[in-house]
Formats: C-alpha cells, sequence, structure tokens
C-alpha cells in the first residue's frame, strides 16, 4: 500500500514561493548544518507558555511568565523591536527573557482570564485525507497544529480556532487569502465531529489571530486623552502600534470548498514535479538573500556548479513532518471530499 504524502501550510507557502526552495526542503529534506532559529525559537517559547496557560476548561493554567523564564533558561539572546524617540521609530535590541516576561505581564492586564472562552483543546493536531474531486481518490494528508479550539460564550457559544502570533509588526491585510487558515478551517468541522469534540450540530466557522506584537510597553508621558508625548510635552505624531489585536477570519461553505479544490490542484502539481514530469522552476527576487538558506546553493546550481558538494558539506537531512509522525497521529484521519463539504 502506498503512503500518501504530507502536506501543511509551511510545506504550500515554500511550493508556492519557490518550487526548487520547497524540493531541497520537503523532498530532500535538507536543513543547514548552522541553522540559526532567531525568531523561530522565540515564538516556540511563547507558544508553550500560552498552551500550558490555556487549559481545557474555564481555568486558566500555569502562568505563562513562569512557563517562558524556564523556557529561557540559561539561554542568552536578543529581540529586535521598535521603539519611539521624539517623533522617531529606531530599533532597540532587547534582551528576550525579559521582553517575554514583559509582554505576558501586558497581556494579562489587557485580557486577565478571558473567562468567556472555554478551552476545548489546547494545540491540537488535525489531519485529513483530501480526496481528488476528479479521480474520487485520496491524494494526500492534510496536516495541522491549531494552538487552541476554543467555545466563545461572548459570541454566541461561538466554536473558535486560535492562532497564536508574535510579530515585530502586526499586519492582517493578507489573512483573508492565507493558506494557513485556509487549510484549517477546511479540516476542523469533519475533525473535531469524527473525535466528538464539538456537538453533531456545530460548525467551525472562523479562526481568530491572537497577535502579541515584540514589544515592551510604552513608558512615555500621556495627556489625559491617552496621547504620548514627547519630551518637550508636545504631542507625539507617533502614537504607536497596537500591542494586542484579536482578528477574526470567517470562511463560508463556499471558501472551505473552494480551499479544497486549491489543495487538490496543489497536490497534483507536487505529485508531477516529484515523478520528473514538471520542471521544478525558481522565482528569484531580492528577498532570497535574507529569506532563504538555499541562497547560497541557489547561486552555485545557476553556474553550473558543483550543488551535491555544497549539499554535503553546508546541509544536514531532517524530516519536515517529524512533528506528525508516531504517538500523536495515532487516530483515524477524517476523510474530506467535495461533495461531502458542499453538504456540511
Amino acid at each position: 500500500m502506498i503512503e500518501l504524502p504530507m502536506l501543511r501550510s509551511s510545506e504550500r507557502k515554500d511550493w508556492k514561493r519557490c518550487p526548487t526552495k520547497w524540493n531541497w526542503r520537503y523532498n530532500e529534506s535538507l536543513v543547514p548544518l548552522t541553522f540559526n532559529a532567531g525568531p523561530l525559537w522565540f515564538g516556540a517559547g511563547m507558544h508553550l507558555a500560552a498552551a500550558e496557560h490555556y487549559v481545557p476548561g474555564f481555568k486558566r493554567g500555569r502562568d505563562p511568565r513562569e512557563t517562558w523564564l524556564e523556557f529561557v533558561g540559561e539561554t542568552m539572546d536578543a529581540v529586535k523591536t521598535d521603539k519611539y524617540v521624539d517623533d522617531e521609530t529606531v530599533d532597540s535590541w532587547e534582551d528576550a527573557a525579559e521582553l517575554g516576561v514583559l509582554m505576558w505581564d501586558h497581556y494579562l492586564k489587557v485580557y486577565g482570564n478571558d473567562d468567556h472562552i472555554e478551552v476545548l483543546m489546547p494545540e491540537h493536531i488535525m489531519k485529513g485525507i483530501i480526496v481528488d474531486p476528479v479521480t474520487k481518490k485520496p491524494m494526500v494528508r492534510l496536516v495541522g497544529v491549531t494552538d487552541l479550539v476554543a467555545r466563545n460564550h461572548a459570541q454566541n457559544d461561538r466554536i473558535e480556532l486560535w492562532d497564536h502570533k508574535n510579530m515585530k509588526t502586526i499586519q492582517v491585510a493578507h489573512l483573508n487569502i492565507d493558506d494557513q487558515n485556509g487549510g484549517y478551517l477546511l479540516l476542523a468541522t469533519k475533525v473535531l465531529h469524527d473525535q466528538g469534540l464539538i456537538k453533531p450540530d456545530e460548525v467551525v466557522r472562523g479562526l481568530l489571530y491572537n497577535f502579541l506584537r515584540k514589544a515592551k510597553p510604552d513608558t512615555r508621558e500621556q495627556n489625559e486623552k491617552g496621547q504620548y508625548l514627547n519630551k518637550d510635552g508636545s504631542v507625539s505624531a507617533r502614537q504607536g502600534s497596537p500591542y494586542f489585536l484579536r482578528h477574526w477570519i470567517g470562511k463560508t461553505k463556499k471558501e472551505r470548498n473552494s480551499q479544497l479544490i486549491h489543495i487538490s490542484e496543489e497536490a497534483r502539481v507536487m505529485k508531477l514535479q516529484r515523478m520528473g514530469k514538471l520542471p521544478l522552476w525558481k522565482t528569484p527576487d531580492d528577498s532570497c538573500r535574507w529569506q532563504c538558506n538555499f541562497f547560497t546553493m541557489c547561486e552555485i546550481d545557476e553556474r553550473n556548479g558543483d550543488v551535491e558538494d555544497y549539499k554535503k558539506r553546508m546541509f544536514k537531512k531532517a524530516d519536515p513532518y517529524e512533528d506528525y509522525r508516531g504517538d500523536k497521529m495515532n487516530y483515524k484521519a477524517s476523510v474530506l471530499g467535495y461533495k461531502e463539504r458542499q453538504d456540511s
């Protein structure tokens, strides 16, 4: 029996960005020997703190500041943030441990215990088998981890997926067409029904992005209107960006169905590229220098250099789906086909 390939939102994103990058990472499983986690490390710790705080039920769990400091341990790291000095935005490097604590301090003051949120499941792995709308045959296993499944009692008991985001700047304009929420919302209702986590008549129609901006609370003086002031007492033109934002993205039945079609089409092309029946093109631009781990290897490839030798010296193998194998995945995958989603 041929095992279906896995697919998640980050792979879809990399494939759309550059099929050559996708091939090196997801088919050849390459990562740099000196991989620098950077912001990924900070985000992993903040996600862990949120997961241990939002435990099942209404009562909150461990203090996220405590979890964060345990995660950091003896690690010494700095995080780049923005701060305002007399109408100017300047870069500021902050101690990661201190910044995380200050962010959680501020967050808890704003949201408290979120008494209206009933947590159904934190850090929940979802998987579903996508059926090809044309051939009606299974073609790919769609997988993902939602940070939170919750019932929002302040929104008519609305079932929500949550995704915690720790960003230097909060941007939401692209989220309506984001692959991540599209894939999660395609899976959620069927998977949660099959697992008995939500009632048969409940539908997951949206995802809540829970943004925490990487920034210390603004300590500038404020006037009676709450406006921040410059040192000379004038009102600053830089009033600052929101520190937190909870941004809701809803999807209709048609939108969820469209996502199923998109995924099946993408999986079909990926399969042909893996088989060598379609070429692996590149999409170079100026972001490749700082965004892609394979930039130098790509240059060598363009000069017809020895790419295989460079791979051996500078890269190692790491399974991109390691977290989705083993005991965590030992439950039956939900099957999602076009007609089924049309009727649900």
